[in-house]
């Protein structure tokens, strides 16, 4: 079976960032360790040069700055792209259509769910797929619920799914005397 044609969806893992952040603290500490003892468990009994450690210091701290770096900006960054996408004020409104896994982001080695939501556009006859906050666990009620999409229409790849309203579909009431719950 050919997959020529079919979409592909990567999500980057957020926590990328986290893992070399650990990793570098890791690496830091195990030169500070290095520099503070005095044979480091050698047969022969010779001090170990404070070279060793200071490298492995200066490797921990590159990566501790290659780690943080990002958890500073990509927060400050989705925040200025959120309100610059709400200031153009290019809306669609999607159906939430379910809550697909996310294998790029592992949370105590289980995979969250994406909230998924499609547009289908008449100008161009598309069905345009968007993704929205991670859930630990599915919520099947908002399928079928619309939600508000701010999108960049320069680079449809820059969008916002709003999560603050979301509009339930119109259920009758029955024999409640009728009107409708929103």
């Amino acid at each position: 079976m050919s997959n020529r044609g079919r979409t592909v969806t990567y999500v980057r893992s957020t926590n990328s960032s986290i893992y070399i952040l650990f990793v570098g603290f890791a690496i830091f500490f195990m030169g500070v360790l290095v520099n503070h003892s005095d044979t480091m468990g050698t047969n022969t009994g010779k001090e170990v040069s404070p070279a060793y450690g200071l490298m492995f210091a200066l490797i921990g701290l590159w990566m501790i700055s290659m780690g943080i770096i990002p958890l500073f900006i990509e927060p400050r960054r989705k925040k200025l792209m959120i309100a610059e996408l709400k200031q153009m004020n290019n809306t669609v409104i999607a159906t939430i259509v379910g809550f697909p896994r996310n294998p790029g982001n592992k949370i105590n080695k289980m995979a969250p769910y994406l909230m998924e939501c499609r547009y289908f556009d008449d100008a161009t006859g598309l069905i345009n797929i968007y993704y929205g906050n991670e859930f630990h666990m599915p919520d099947n009620r908002f399928i079928g619920c619309r939600v508000k999409v701010y999108i960049d229409k320069t680079d449809p790849s820059r969008y916002y799914v709003d999560m603050t309203q979301i509009e339930t579909p119109v259920l009758s009431s029955g024999s409640f005397g009728g009107g409708a719950v929103r």
